[in-house]
């Protein structure tokens, strides 16, 4: 099943709703405070609450009227109160390329701002669009309506996004500063030269430094450690040893990556670990 750029033509093709889609309350999120990554994406509608979330080690305080978009690249933990109401649905990769085109940003911006607020009425569209799903998943009738409903929600989400980040509205007029993201996600294990990404794009490094001054208010240099760290931070929350953290991001030298780690968040790697325990 996939759709065009121009509407929604859908062709036939089932879907296993029980492992590609799935509906569930925020209520049952209960239990879920250790801090995980995960291969599927999801989208979650808060309607009501409080409490905390945290996306990549960055807290997000909750609030009514929120929705939430957690990517594959993401970690994430939570500490919701009791009162927390809304909705969650866990889409698999596969049915997330199918829908995605809906979304007018590129995806690497939403990872950088993964929560949007919204008004009565744009809370009351999307609603709307995640009580659809879950009748749909609930009857099992029309497989179809569930990747046009979520084709919706990913047009609603892109317009309220594009109120709230008005400033990132050209990047979409210059196709190499989110190829520039997405080589950074496919090549930041191997290497960290701004000169290698500006390569890839057929730029000078000073035009791909210009850009990112521009589009993102950094240096190219800035964006490519900020994946760097993200990814150490990761790797040594989940239980993996600074020396393997070290060689998993091609330092080849553990001393020098953790005066690397130091530098750019002022504790040292063996601090952080210690601080994620205590957490």
């Amino acid at each position: 099943m996939m759709y065009s750029r121009t509407g929604f033509e859908v062709l036939n093709r089932e879907i296993v709703t029980e492992e590609e889609v799935i509906f569930f309350p925020l209520a049952e999120w209960e239990n879920w405070t250790k801090a995980k990554s995960h291969d599927y994406f999801m989208l979650l509608l808060f309607e009501s609450g409080s409490g905390t979330h945290r996306i990549d080690f960055k807290d997000f305080e909750l609030c009514p009227k929120q929705f939430h978009l957690l990517q594959p690249q993401h970690t994430h933990e939570f500490k919701f109160n009791k009162d927390v109401k809304g909705y969650g649905l866990r889409v698999h990769r596969s049915i997330f390329e199918l829908f995605s085109i809906g979304f007018h940003f590129a995806l690497p911006m939403f990872i950088k701002h993964p929560v949007l607020k919204m008004n009565l009425l744009e809370f009351e569209y999307l609603q709307k669009e995640f009580e659809g799903i879950a009748e749909e998943i609930h009857s099992k009738k029309i497989k179809d309506l569930i990747i046009a409903r979520l084709f919706v929600i990913a047009f609603l989400v892109s317009r309220i996004s594009k109120a709230y980040f008005r400033e990132l509205t050209q990047v979409n007029e210059n196709p190499k500063v989110y190829t520039f993201l997405k080589l950074i996600d496919l090549f930041y294990q191997s290497t960290r030269a701004v000169s290698f990404y500006a390569e890839k794009l057929n730029i000078t490094t000073s035009h791909l430094t210009i850009l990112c001054q521009r589009y993102f208010g950094s240096t190219a240099t800035h964006l490519i450690d900020a994946r760097i760290l993200l990814e150490a931070k990761k790797l040594l929350a989940s239980g993996i040893s600074v020396k393997e953290t070290a060689y998993a991001l091609n330092f080849r030298d553990v001393s020098y990556f953790s005066r690397y780690f130091k530098v750019h968040t002022k504790i040292t790697p063996r601090e952080f670990i210690a601080e994620c325990r205590i957490d």
